[in-house]
């Protein structure tokens, strides 16, 4: 087949040059269905009158004889007589007997019999030579009537097969399904069908392998490959796999090779069709902005830019960038925050700032939970274990293994799924304030916001919270604090609710825990179960690749360890086995107890009254690790399950352990998010940001939550890794131009690769089992007597037994903090709404932009600030 040397796809046979792929002598009618012919009614009636007669075979073997004899009277043969009598002759052909005789036989059921017998003569003997019969007329025959159907079937495929080459839109591609097409192509192509099954089967494969997939998926691919070599119009599974394949990180090398194969479209089609995925996305988020709410996440991405041909202006270098990603609020239930309500609560509630009391306060309403969760998770300890064996523990269903109900639960299910999308990545750092500053501007440029009409809209009618990590956060806080006196609400950035991500939360209270427990290897520290586990690349905190992950997994087995241990010596048992003969209820005791002997505050303080000689380090460090790594559990557990409620609940403790540890910027995070919720957000805003702003579900299914500067992360990671460009086009400005299609090209893959490799490879790496690990270290503590006082052992290191917790608690501290924090902040802000100079300088701006490539780099923004724009060389940390 020949290719079109424009796209390299096949020519339109069937509409280009207006092949209609009939045969020369073929006509459709030649296909219609027909009635019964009156001849086969005769036929019947003369086997019905045989029958009632009872004819022999030998009576009809002399009646042959005798139409034999006759034959041969008028020189004619049976050969010669079926010869004229199917339509060689035009005499014959248009008699009237004839035609009713020669119907008799096409339409009668014994032909089949007839031609069956003709093929394949029975054998009346188990010897001797088999009768030839009409094989090869036949088996030629045959291979015309198959091809004449085969080619009336593939016609019947076009409707099926049929798509625009270059319409690759998300809602086409996820609309098909390997189950949906093949039962339409089963069914318009019965004999192709049959063919290639009889061809990728034997008889005895298709009777022994019950139980093995069936060739349905070879044999629709093989289809979509020939079907699409007919018409470049058929193309609807070559759509899917190039978007399949692209989405894998394909090279335009291999496109070309599957492309030569008919596997898929041309490389040139399936960038074209990335652009227009990235188009057509756009312009769908911009309908979606317009209709619904939006939240919005931003972070810097690193590149490494590789050249292969060094030059001057041409090297290999790493180059940030900033990635952001916006999340229509769909839900039907949703009430979007009242502006004016928020601007008015937060100018009263600015004048009012906490103080330590009302941080108590909330520590002691949120106690009792904490405390029901703590003891739900020391069981879960225990029933979790191997040991335990909870599965074929007698009273397995208990109530009192059902974990507590939840505070604030978000909704899960398909339609609570997070909708998101990701706006052009652009090369514009967003460490300073002037660069959040120049990203927010071309955010809002890609959203289609950026005109005087909306914005005035936007700034004094809604409100967009806008997400990131502890630096974005300060970062957009500290540029709204320097414009507090500007001439308009946009200016100000009134519309814009900065909030810090809880994945970096939970990344720095990972930090927290290192510090304060890794001590020296023979402390029973994090350094001892680092080298007795014999884990790498732990011993200095990072930002960098898998450190937080695999401290993560530290802090969990070590947890595990720490608390079996316990279990063991509270109910003074040798091993978690032999608590299996008690009760539900007289474990939830034993849980309890633990809590209260071994891993709470009041154990603590009584240790703390201890004097010198009486005192026992190591059994102090075991309890506080206890008591502080089950808050650490708690916020993982509640962020993973949704209850943002719990996450609230455990605010005053982070602020505590926070201040402890010297996180100062985290410090003063909680203590703006702690103002935010008590003083300065109406109700309506609060149920908003908890609802919507905190944590996002991807696919709608439970437990499967993530803040969402963690979501932001993981689009960061496709940009650099999973949908990467490579190559010298790998530019700032095709990473942008291709930034909006990753999404679909994200839904795309998942959706093909659930429809056929679902019962094969699933999307996470198998874990190890930690079995043996957890035992090693709970072998260790129970030597070790950890949980068992013993004034006898030798002195820690002061360093060893400095609780965050209890410093960060601290009244004289914590007072001291609020009120520096308080110092710094800016409660009086402009009301002034002034317009003349925004819209003068929106003219200037919008005709230089008109003028540059380079719209991240010359925004709205550059001229609004004046000559007071703040930039990163005088403005400082906020914090």
């Amino acid at each position: 087949m020949p290719f079109d040397e424009q796209v390299g796809d096949p020519i339109e046979d069937d509409l280009e040059i207006n092949d209609d792929e009939f045969f020369d002598d073929e006509d459709e009618r030649d296909y219609a269905p027909r009635a019964h012919p009156v001849a086969c009614q005769t036929t019947e009636s003369l086997k019905a009158f045989h029958q009632q007669r009872g004819t022999t075979g030998e009576d009809f073997r002399l009646r042959i004889l005798k139409i034999l004899d006759f034959m041969q009277s008028q020189a004619m043969n049976t050969a010669l007589f079926l010869h004229h009598l199917c339509w060689n002759t035009p005499e014959i052909i248009t008699d009237a007997r004839c035609k009713y005789e020669r119907t008799s036989v096409t339409h009668s059921k014994e032909l089949k019999g007839v031609l069956r017998n003709l093929y394949r003569p029975p054998r009346g003997h188990g010897r001797g030579v088999r009768s030839r019969g009409a094989v090869e007329a036949m088996t030629e025959v045959a291979q015309e009537i198959v091809t004449r159907q085969v080619n009336y079937e593939m016609r019947a495929l076009h409707p099926i097969m049929e798509a625009k080459p270059a319409d690759f839109r998300e809602e086409s591609l996820l609309q098909i399904t390997l189950d949906d097409m093949i039962s339409r192509v089963r069914a318009a192509a019965p004999t192709w069908w049959s063919i290639c099954s009889n061809a990728a089967f034997t008889p005895k494969q298709a009777a022994r392998n019950t139980k093995k997939s069936s060739p349905d998926t070879a044999i629709l691919m093989v289809t979509s490959i020939v079907s699409f070599s007919r018409s470049v119009r058929r193309c609807k599974m070559q759509q899917l796999m190039s978007a399949y394949l692209k989405s894998c990180g394909l090279k335009a090398r291999a496109f070309d090779t599957l492309h030569a194969l008919y596997f898929c479209m041309s490389q040139k089609t399936v960038y074209t069709a990335v652009d227009t995925i990235a188009e057509t996305t756009q312009e769908r988020m911009k309908a979606d902005v317009k209709d619904y709410p939006i939240r919005g996440s931003h972070d810097n991405i690193n590149i490494r830019f590789q050249a292969y041909e060094q030059r001057t202006d041409n090297k290999s270098h790493f180059d940030s960038g900033t990635a952001a990603t916006v999340y229509p609020v769909k839900d039907p239930d949703a009430v979007p925050p009242n502006a004016a309500a928020y601007h008015e609560k937060r100018a009263a509630g600015s004048q009012n700032s906490i103080t330590p009391l009302d941080i108590f306060e909330l520590e002691s309403q949120a106690s009792p939970r904490i405390h029901t969760r703590a003891v739900y998770q020391i069981i879960r300890f225990l029933i979790d274990s191997a040991p335990f064996d909870l599965s074929t523990y007698e009273h397995k269903e208990s109530e009192l293994f059902k974990p507590p109900p939840p505070v604030h639960q978000l909704p899960t299910g398909p339609e609570h799924a997070l909708c998101q999308y990701m706006l052009g990545t652009i090369h514009q750092e967003e460490a300073s304030y002037e660069g959040n500053e120049r990203c927010m501007h071309e955010w809002l440029r890609q959203l289609g916001l950026d005109t005087v009409e909306n914005m005035k809209h936007i700034s004094q009618e809604q409100l967009i919270v806008w997400m990131g990590d502890q630096l974005t956060s300060s970062r957009f806080r500290g540029l709204k604090n320097f414009r507090s006196q500007d001439l308009n609400s946009a200016q100000r950035f009134e519309f814009l609710i900065e909030l810090a991500g809880w994945f970096h939360a939970q990344i720095n209270l990972g930090f927290s825990f290192h510090h304060q427990y890794y001590g020296k290897p023979g402390t029973m520290g994090l350094k001892h179960a680092i080298d007795l586990l014999e884990r790498k690349n732990l011993a200095t905190p990072s930002v960098q690749g898998t450190f937080h992950h695999n401290l993560d997994e530290l802090l969990h087995h070590v947890a595990e360890a720490h608390f079996r241990d316990a279990w063991c010596t509270i109910a003074n048992v040798d091993s978690l086995d032999e608590l299996r003969s008690r009760t539900p209820q007289e474990l939830s005791k034993l849980a309890s107890k633990l809590w209260e002997k071994l891993a709470s505050t009041h154990a603590l303080d009584k240790l703390c009254e201890k004097t010198n000689e009486a005192a026992d380090d190591y059994f102090q460090q075991a309890v506080m690790f206890n008591r502080d790594i089950l808050d650490y559990l708690e916020l993982d557990d509640a962020i993973k399950t949704g209850d943002v409620g719990r996450v609230r609940d455990l605010l005053p403790r982070l602020l505590f352990r926070f201040l402890g540890g010297g996180h100062t910027n985290y410090v003063i995070e909680m203590l703006e998010l702690i103002q935010a919720l008590e003083c300065e957000w109406p109700e309506d805003l609060k149920v908003w940001v908890l609802k919507y702003c905190w944590l996002g579900n991807t696919t709608g299914r439970p437990g499967c939550f993530s803040p969402f500067d963690l979501i932001q992360e993981h689009n960061i990671r496709d940009i650099k890794h999973i949908f990467a460009v490579f190559g010298p086009y790998a530019t700032w400005e095709y990473i942008k131009k291709i930034s909006a299609a990753i999404p679909t090209m994200r839904k795309v893959k998942d959706h093909v690769e659930a429809d056929i490799n679902h019962f094969r490879r699933g999307k996470t790496h198998t874990k190890p089992a930690k079995e043996i690990d957890v035992a090693k270290l709970q072998q260790a503590y129970a030597a070790s007597k950890i949980h068992v006082f013993d004034p006898t052992r030798p002195r820690l290191d002061i360093e060893c037994l400095t609780d965050y917790l209890q410093q960060g608690s601290n009244p004289t501290l914590l007072r001291k903090t609020i009120n520096r924090w308080t110092a710094r902040r800016v409660t009086a802000r402009s009301t002034e709404q002034d317009w003349t100079d925004y819209v003068a300088l929106a003219a200037a701006s919008i005709a230089c932009n008109t003028h540059t490539n380079h719209p991240a780099t010359s925004t709205l923004g550059d001229n609004l600030g004046g000559d007071e724009c703040p930039t990163s060389s005088n403005m400082h940390h906020d914090d």
